[in-house]
């Protein structure tokens, strides 16, 4: 169907404030003016299923648990309504097999960039649905205080991860070190001319034994073969010690120079991790643990299928947690344990809801969120003015504005001074509860206190941004063209838009001449592009539509730095082959998620990953626009919609049959135009 006819890609309606804000508040005034009662003590959302309070019943029976054990696993709704009426609406159900399923707004902070999605396979039982999200690493410790484990009694967890270096049996053993240590001390007294010492033959039988106690028929095919390498080594420093060894060091007898044994390759290793408890007590959830995974969906024709048990494996550990009536949810933390590799950059935090077969669990599915501690309702529109400027700050590089730095300071004390005031006038209402009692009620204040500070919260942070990018105040930026607080649904995910960049297309655009944005790839890729959602999708999206691995460029080092994360575009003129090029490149760069490199950096953005440099890395159209580099790279968060608002404007064919052959595609999804011109003038 054509772009116009998709309700998929109609912005969600949202009317900006537009109220001015002449001075900031401070602390201090904002607590004097505003006082608890202007917070509704009723309303706000609940976490893990936590009852408001009401001052006038008793506290311990305000916070007594559900005596049906199916209430207790059907955490309350959590209605926002004291910060507004829902940006996002939850929908019942959503179309079964779609690859993109349906993109969430989540209210608070507990998920990245506030963001989930929902997605129906299709399954032998009926649709079996799954939400799919990433928890921040700052709500990662309430997510396993939810779970039934224990620090003090640890578990081996044998796992898959991907190495590129040396092998973990290598380093911990010191096999390499060791060698190079005795090759070494054997040159020095070769070249010497003297003996070689029997600390020297010491230490070499010393490594040969462990060679033979570590090649026991249970190492890996990787591990073999850099026993069988350093073997090699050792057997021939073993001639050099050999007491009827006559060959001078410069004649040959030098023991050329031993290389650490390297690999790429995905080996097994084992962790030790928190022990799920065999009887989980004071309301937490049963967890087991097991070697991380993917979801691994089939993908036919366009559209998805999932059994509920098929996954790949991924690097660290999962918990399986038990959710009840059905319902499971896997984690995957963001660290591994003791100090082992960390998972793969892109997959930390990954979160899925699944639900038992049958649709119509969108609305649950989110609940069950606050079993797990997390915030468990739809956002609100006020948060989501909030998460736009916060998006726009990141995007802009505003952070560091002195004006901008005080704002989102004060902002964040009236947040901790209304709950402060909330807790002084409640303090009595705890009276009597127990540690989880007193837990939900602690997190009911932190949501109220959220309720009560978010309206001036994003007042004044409005206000300092609107001075920091050359408006008068808070009232002429929301009055600008450019500013626009509403979330675009686009595949599987929302955006936001950079209000500079929405309101000077034609500056920005002009900034590139003759040059715009394009995706290099093959004729069959880009063919199952537009077969396959319509969607550019990055790699860690293509997995849960169920796309197999190898279709995109270095995958597994862009899970490593973060661009697993994104999909890859470059700066560019026209070229051959088949390709998406955007002519004006303003149609992408509105985007508020986009960062760029002037080289090849993997779309690096782990802190940890040797390829991040963020003096090199911008968000700037201007610096963007000069990029010349042959293998420089912009990245745009989850995807591109190709069929929608950001559609290219050209997509190049390799030949004429790949021009019918992508028309045919086209026409048989009932897609007649492309960004608003006949898909016969955009397909060339």
């Amino acid at each position: 169907m054509g772009s116009d006819a998709k309700k998929a890609h109609e912005p969600y309606e949202v009317t900006p404030a537009t109220t001015a804000v002449d001075e900031p508040l401070t602390v201090a005034q904002f607590v004097h003016a505003h006082t608890p009662a202007g917070v509704d003590e009723h309303a706000g959302g609940t976490q893990s299923g936590a009852a408001p309070v009401d001052p006038a019943d008793d506290p311990a029976e305000a916070h007594e648990p559900a005596e049906d054990p199916a209430e207790a696993h059907e955490p309350a709704v959590a209605t926002p309504h004291a910060l507004g009426d829902a940006l996002i609406t939850v929908p019942d159900a959503v179309p079964v097999g779609d690859v993109n399923g349906s993109a969430l707004l989540i209210g608070g902070a507990d998920l990245e960039d506030s963001a989930a999605t929902l997605v129906a396979y299709h399954h032998v039982e009926g649709p079996l649905e799954v939400l799919h999200t990433t928890v921040t690493p700052a709500a990662e410790a309430k997510l396993l205080e939810a779970l039934a484990l224990t620090d003090e009694h640890k578990i081996p967890v044998t796992v898959e991860k991907e190495v590129d270096g040396q092998l973990p049996l290598d380093t911990t053993h010191g096999l390499h070190q060791q060698l190079a240590t005795v090759a070494k001390s054997v040159n020095h007294h070769l070249k010497a001319g003297d003996a070689i010492p029997e600390h020297t033959h010491a230490n070499h039988a010393a490594l040969t034994a462990q060679l033979d106690e570590l090649d026991n028929g249970q190492a890996t095919e990787a591990e073999q073969a850099m026993l069988a390498a350093y073997r090699a080594a050792a057997d021939d420093i073993a001639l050099r010690l050999d007491p009827g060894y006559d060959t001078a060091y410069a004649a040959g007898g030098k023991i050329p120079h031993i290389h650490p044994h390297q690999v790429t390759a995905t080996v097994t290793v084992t962790e030790m991790v928190p022990a799920p408890v065999d009887a989980p007590a004071d309301g937490r959830l049963a967890a087991s643990v097991r070697t991380a995974t993917r979801i691994d969906p089939d993908l036919h024709d366009g559209t998805t299928s999932w059994d509920g048990k098929q996954r790949s494996t991924a690097s660290g550990h999962e918990y399986v947690i038990d959710l009840g009536e059905g319902y499971t949810a896997v984690y995957r933390p963001h660290a591994a344990a003791h100090g082992r590799k960390d998972p793969a950059y892109s997959h930390r935090g990954a979160l899925e809801i699944i639900a038992p077969p049958g649709g119509g669990h969108g609305p649950a599915m989110v609940r069950r969120l606050g079993q797990l501690n997390l915030v468990n309702r739809p956002m609100s529109k006020a948060e989501g003015e909030w998460a736009y400027l916060q998006r726009n700050i990141t995007a802009q590089q505003l952070g560091g504005h002195p004006g901008v730095a005080a704002a989102l300071a004060t902002a964040d004390g009236l947040e901790e001074a209304t709950y402060q005031q909330l807790w002084s006038d409640r303090a009595d209402d705890a009276i009597g509860m127990n540690e989880a009692q007193l837990g939900d009620f602690g997190r009911q204040l932190l949501l109220d206190a959220e309720a009560g500070a978010l309206t001036h919260k994003v007042a004044i942070v409005r206000d300092a941004v609107a001075k920091a990018t050359g408006f008068s105040d808070a009232g002429a930026l929301a009055a600008s063209p450019g500013y626009d607080p509403t979330p675009t649904q686009a595949g599987g995910w929302l955006q936001w838009n950079r209000f500079d960049v929405a309101a000077a297309h034609a500056k920005v655009n002009a900034a590139f001449g003759q040059r715009g944005l394009a995706h290099n790839t093959s004729q069959s890729k880009l063919l199952d592009m537009f077969r396959n959602g319509g969607v550019l999708a990055c790699t860690e999206r293509r997995r849960l539509m169920g796309v197999k691995p190898g279709v995109g460029s270095s995958e597994s080092a862009d899970m490593d730095t973060g661009g697993a994360q994104s999909v890859f575009l470059r700066v560019a003129g026209p070229g051959s082959g088949a390709a998406l090029y955007w002519d004006d490149p303003a149609r992408l760069l509105r985007r508020a998620d986009w960062y760029a490199y002037n080289g090849d950096h993997y779309g690096a953005i782990n802190p940890s990953s040797s390829k991040f440099n963020p003096a090199k890395l911008t968000r700037d159209p201007a610096k963007l626009a000069k990029h010349n580099g042959g293998s420089n790279e912009v990245m745009f968060r989850n995807g591109i919609d190709l069929t929608g608002a950001q559609a290219p404007t050209r997509i190049a064919c390799a030949s004429p049959k790949m021009r019918t052959q992508l028309l045919a595609v086209l026409a048989a999804q009932g897609v007649t135009h492309l960004g608003g011109r006949p898909v016969t003038e955009v397909v060339k």
